[in-house]
């Protein structure tokens, strides 16, 4: 399920919603990775990767934000589609049930792999493992919706070119693993 090669991005480090309000850490990034604009010149997986790495960052803001009624616009400008109508509604179903996280959670991409079962109509796919550690989901009573403070997810993301010729995430899938798998 995981072919090489392996690119390791980066961590993101966001302070938890508690009653002191612990400020947002900066974001830290690992070599290699890929350029920040997509270029002529850039080849699509590195496109696709970049692409990711945004979602990736804006849908950890989100989620630790306690969810959204609507896609932030960073967001928004990532996915298209079913993707688009997924995210949104994870969003607002977290914000409806009062989930969030309490601990000091750290979002992690491990790795983002090439995908090797890309479907006819994508222009590039690709596999991401993303960690969450040292924190916990809880619903609006604070109970407990995992039962570990490390969490891991598998992702498969499939792109097509958007309205403007940029990568745009337009079929996302994924499942919890004990763990991102070498």
């Amino acid at each position: 399920m995981q072919p090489s090669p392996t690119l390791s991005l980066k961590t993101v480090y966001i302070g938890a919603p508690t009653p002191t309000r612990t400020p947002a850490s900066p974001s830290t990034i690992a070599s290699p990775s890929p350029t920040s604009t997509p270029t002529p010149t850039q080849s699509l997986y590195d496109q696709a990767v970049t692409v990711y790495q945004v979602f990736f960052e804006e849908q950890a803001k989100a989620l630790m934000a306690g969810g959204a009624e609507t896609l932030p616009p960073a967001l928004s400008a990532t996915l298209v589609g079913d993707a688009s109508r997924l995210v949104t509604a994870l969003l607002q179903f977290t914000l409806e049930q009062g989930h969030h996280y309490v601990g000091d959670p750290e979002f992690q991409l491990v790795w983002v792999r090439p995908s090797t079962d890309k479907p006819a109509e994508a222009v590039v796919g690709l596999e991401a493992c993303e960690e969450i550690t040292g924190g916990i989901m809880v619903d609006r009573d604070d109970v407990p919706l995992d039962q570990t403070d490390r969490n891991a997810y598998v992702y498969r993301a499939y792109f097509q070119h958007g309205d403007y010729g940029n990568l745009v995430i337009y079929d996302l899938s994924g499942e919890r693993v004990d763990s991102c798998p070498a």
